[in-house]
């Protein structure tokens, strides 16, 4: 997962306090999409043993990926091992694993198949305790590993993964890691941009600029922008780094706004993409409004990291567009994972529960076929792909993922669907 966004140091009202007093005032709303799970008793490790798992033979070369635990098609128990940094030193890792945990192990009692065994093996958060996971795992019988969350524990937990001949459907979003064995089931900024920038296009949107931290995540999302942007001939006429504080926000929004309206005066500059998330980018829109960079005449631009409750606290930010998930099959999947666990599901916990879901699907194809293997390249990468919390999705050969994205438009105290997100990809 890439790191998440860090703290600025002061309130994002102190931040945007001065933008807002000559600009306009910010709305508290009550939405909130990210809600973290606390208090919440992780779920059960796995135990030292497996009684009910019973290892395979090894029937094919450790090479053939997929193809080296077999479950029988009447009966046979697939074991998916969940790794997850239960552990983390850090308390708000272990809370975020045990929600994506127990959203796991809720898709396996929805899926309503005895067979299809969750086991979560506890990663600590590091790379050396994900390798252990991930042999741990391998030695119990497991057909298909789900996780780890971060991008070492990935590349720690992949190679032993292979050994086995295990695939293993990751949290991450760092496309570093992907390939041979690993596939990458979070939602890809990437894929985010993309979307977003289509849509702008579609709608007359020509010239934008943009404005990002000084940061590995600014970077990528810069990177993305400018592939999304020729491909749909979009020109980003300005570019504006900025350092993630205070200062450092007024003066990189200060530099931008004199840029953008210079741009202006000879060809209208129709957008201005925001890499940003939280206070931070309350702050960029109050200042975006504050010199002169209108949001009733330029169309605000973001990424999936927009959705959350505090991006509809700046009334700058209201008419903007991004791409992400639609907001009513995560709506319900919080309902049915509250009925079950009494607490609030964190925003990625959708990530566990469908994984699972994808193995269950993949594992009654091929008992719809007579097959002992339903985990292999051929099962993951399937062109028609998966239903998930988070809409329709597919793994790539490369690792990568394609995924259907709505585009939301941040109004007073919600997100509206501007453009659902595909239900297939039919025509892709």
């Amino acid at each position: 997962m890439g790191s998440m966004s860090a703290a600025l140091g002061l309130s994002g009202f102190e931040i945007g306090k001065k933008a807002r007093n000559v600009a306009r005032a910010a709305a508290a709303t009550a939405m909130a999409l990210v809600v973290a799970g606390c208090g919440a008793k992780a779920p059960e490790k796995a135990s030292s043993t497996a009684p009910e798992i019973a290892t395979k033979p090894v029937e094919k070369p450790a090479g053939e990926l997929g193809r080296t635990v077999a479950v029988e098609p009447v009966g046979g128990k697939a074991l998916i091992a969940v790794l997850a940094p239960i552990g983390a030193a850090n308390p708000g890792v272990g809370k975020v694993a045990n929600s994506i945990a127990k959203a796991a192990q809720l898709a396996a009692r929805d899926i309503g198949d005895p067979s299809v065994v969750v086991r979560v093996y506890d990663t600590a958060g590091t790379p050396e305790g994900a390798a252990a996971a991930a042999e741990k795992a391998v030695a119990e019988g497991a057909a298909l590993i789900v996780g780890p969350l971060f991008s070492t524990s990935v590349s720690a937990a992949g190679p032993v993964a292979a050994k086995g001949g295990l695939p293993v459907l990751a949290f991450t979003t760092d496309a570093n890691v992907a390939g041979g064995n690993i596939f990458l089931g979070g939602i890809l900024l990437e894929t985010e941009i993309d979307r977003v920038v289509a849509y702008a296009a579609s709608k007359g949107i020509r010239k934008i600029g943009a404005l990002a931290p000084a940061t590995k995540q600014g970077e990528v999302m810069l990177a993305a922008l400018g592939v999304s942007a020729a491909r749909y001939g979009v020109e980003l006429v300005a570019t504006e780094r900025y350092e993630r504080n205070f200062s450092g926000i007024e003066a990189g929004v200060r530099s931008y706004a004199s840029t953008h309206k210079a741009f202006s005066k000879t060809a209208k500059v129709d957008g201005v993409f925001i890499a940003e998330s939280g206070q931070a980018l309350q702050s960029v829109g109050a200042y975006l409004a504050y010199f002169d960079v209108s949001p009733t005449k330029t169309k605000f631009l973001g990424a999936g990291i927009w959705n959350s409750a505090s991006t509809l606290k700046e009334v700058a930010l209201r008419g903007g567009w991004f791409a992400a998930p639609e907001p009513a099959p995560r709506a319900a999947f919080s309902e049915r994972y509250v009925a079950a666990y009494g607490e609030r599901p964190h925003a990625l916990a959708p990530l566990g529960y469908d994984a699972v879901a994808a193995a269950g699907a993949m594992l009654a194809e091929a008992r719809g076929k007579s097959e002992r293997y339903p985990f292999t390249v051929e099962a993951i990468t399937a062109p028609s792909g998966f239903a998930g919390v988070n809409g329709v999705y597919r793994f790539r050969k490369d690792g990568l993922n394609d995924r259907g994205l709505a585009i939301l438009e941040v109004a007073e105290g919600e997100f509206k669907v501007l453009a659902p997100a595909p239900k297939t990809f039919s025509g892709y």
